[in-house]
């Protein structure tokens, strides 16, 4: 006897909907889906996946007698998946439940509603924790010098734990060093997380005078010379703390081996 071939499978409108509710990522992985071919201009490669939470047919994965076969083909059963974890989820049923699929899927989309018009930069260049873990290599690419009590009050309302730490009142002078790369230049090859260092201002003038007089510094600051890091340069600081906002992420003065405090995510 032929078998059935009846599955609820999603239609046309339920698949584009459900890629784009996932930002074309794989809702477990965030793996980017859909982008260009070289095919032709208007080609495109799409390694996406509308896949089923509860299975399309009797006897499929994770499959429920009790849904209509409207719920089983709607959105709401619905997840976007890479290839590899379409495959996945299906082979391991101990692990991805029902459950398990709907909290990922709810938890995904939440996220690519909260971060839509923030900067991939400055979620992923900002919050990469490669650099938090061991202090970043503080080189400076640009500088300043501004008096503490020049800077706009939300700025120094948050570098006020190194104002204290180093007891600098409002008249001292801070040397701010711009380090790593800015997010406008990442690239995958060059690209380091970009940091603004407080330094002493004094030392800052001497490696200056170094440096125009062909002496042969070290291109690193001393540790010694820092008063303290956060993450980002100042012209883009605010959006960092926006991105922190609208991610949830928690980040707190930590105390460096080196002796400076840095701004950091908790861990």
């Amino acid at each position: 006897m032929a078998r059935s071939s009846s599955r609820d499978e999603f239609n046309i409108t339920t698949t584009a909907a459900l890629a784009k509710r996932s930002g074309f990522q794989c809702a477990i992985c965030q793996a980017v889906t859909v982008g260009p071919s070289a095919e032709s201009l208007q080609s495109i490669t799409n390694i996406g996946v509308a896949a089923h939470i509860t299975a399309a047919a009797a006897g499929g994965p994770r499959y429920d007698m009790s849904l209509t076969s409207a719920e089983r083909s709607g959105i709401g059963n619905g997840i976007w998946l890479c290839q590899n974890h379409a495959k996945l989820i299906d082979d391991d049923l101990v692990t991805w439940t029902v459950a398990k699929l709907d909290d990922i899927k709810r938890r995904h989309e939440a996220n690519i509603s909260r971060t839509l018009g923030i900067p991939r930069a400055t979620i992923a260049s900002l919050f990469d924790l490669s650099d938090y873990s061991r202090g970043p290599s503080i080189t400076p690419r640009e500088y300043a010098f501004v008096s503490v009590k020049s800077l706009v009050g939300a700025y120094k309302r948050v570098i006020t734990p190194i104002l204290r730490d180093r007891a600098l009142t409002k008249d001292a002078e801070l040397g701010i060093l711009m380090c790593g790369s800015r997010p406008e230049d990442d690239s995958s090859q060059s690209h380091e997380t970009p940091w603004t260092a407080f330094a002493n201002a004094d030392w800052l003038r001497w490696y200056l005078i170094a440096q125009k007089n062909d002496y042969n510094a070290a291109l690193d600051v001393p540790a010694k010379q820092i008063y303290g890091l956060i993450p980002a340069w100042p012209d883009s600081f605010f959006e960092f703390l926006k991105a922190m906002v609208v991610t949830n992420t928690t980040f707190e003065w930590q105390r460096h081996a080196d002796g400076y405090l840095m701004l950091a995510q908790r861990k």
